[in-house]
């Protein structure tokens, strides 16, 4: 029997794991190499086929060599598009002006309410066990941005963060992690900080801001952003 004839008692398969399949006619899809999973592909004469599965995420640098903090109160990286998930890494960041807090926004959006946070704590690094932890609340005190870390009260302190996004190529809300924290010789609750929540805006991530919370230009620091599409 030809392999595209048909008829209800013999369909056009011959070997375990053959798919009966349809292109103009009966097809027969021989059966996958071991581990491979089925896969549509419009190229093909069925529109399917057997392929290796995705691999796990990928992370690639986005502002190649990264971004330094140096000068100014904001830095924005532009042209992100494609991602599904983001990390953004904030090392060494400070400024000369004491009790600055690190922000991040989305999309450079400002807007008030837009930045929630699910569970959090704010936790002095003297005692790890203490803390703040908030629940089903937004973080008023940052509601503009997603609030990452704050110096302490010495000039010298400096900040890093992490931050991972997902949901970025998307139109729906994006959720986030963070953890952050601050050295220096006086930190005090609040500056360190790990939290989780929800961007609330609708449009794909196309650029990532980080900030100072009172205008102070930055004087240390490198941004680094990296993008996996999967």
């Amino acid at each position: 029997m030809a392999v595209n004839s048909f008829n209800a008692q013999n369909p056009p398969v011959t070997t375990k794991g053959d798919l009966f399949t349809f292109s103009t006619i009966p097809t027969r899809l021989g059966v996958g190499t071991n581990n491979h999973v089925l896969t549509a592909d419009s190229t093909t004469a069925t529109g399917l086929k057997w392929a290796s599965p995705t691999s796990n995420a990928s992370y690639t640098l986005i502002n190649s060599g990264g971004t330094t903090l140096n000068g100014a109160a904001t830095y924005t990286v532009s042209g992100i598009s494609g991602y599904d998930s983001l990390l953004v890494l904030v090392t060494g960041a400070g400024a000369n002006t004491a009790l600055t807090g690190l922000r991040l926004r989305i999309n450079s959006d400002s807007t008030s309410g837009n930045y929630s946070v699910f569970a959090g704590a704010a936790l002095s690094p003297s005692d790890p066990y203490s803390g703040n932890i908030i629940f089903g609340t937004n973080d008023t005190s940052t509601a503009d941005a997603i609030n990452l870390a704050d110096q302490s009260n010495a000039t010298t302190s400096r900040v890093s963060a992490y931050v991972k996004i997902d949901g970025g190529n998307s139109t729906g809300f994006k959720s986030y992690l963070v953890g952050g924290a601050a050295s220096g010789a006086s930190a005090y609750s609040s500056y360190n900080r790990w939290i989780s929540g929800i961007y609330k805006g609708s449009a794909t991530i196309s650029s990532i801001t980080i900030l100072t919370n009172n205008a102070a230009n930055f004087a240390a620091g490198t941004l680094w952003i990296y993008g996996s599409a999967k």
